[in-house]
């Protein structure tokens, strides 16, 4: 899928040294398929490095995919346990 490549590329853009926590939220199981495009992806790329970005992935569900569902995601207790930077959680809080 077109829109999956285009979020891989993206995703693999990002500096995974300095990054402590993916999230990757959506309604329905979009996550879930693009989690499943990210491994097929590293297995073909057959990158022993990318191999490490799959342990900082978290998963999420929201209701919709509008920027009012922020709030929805970070206050899921997985996702609050898997980030360790308290400062994004209490600025989610602001927001």
């Amino acid at each position: 899928m077109k829109f999956f490549q285009e979020c891989y590329n993206a995703v693999s853009s990002l500096d995974f040294a300095r990054i402590k926590c993916l999230v990757i939220a959506s309604p329905g199981f979009l996550n879930d398929q693009f989690l499943r495009h990210i491994k097929a992806e590293i297995e073909k790329d057959n990158d022993k490095i990318k191999v490490k970005w799959i342990e900082k992935i978290v998963l999420a569900k929201c209701s919709n995919g509008y920027l009012n569902s922020l709030n929805e995601v970070l206050e899921d207790p997985t996702v609050i346990a898997r980030m360790e930077n308290a400062k994004a959680v209490s600025q989610s809080r602001v927001l």
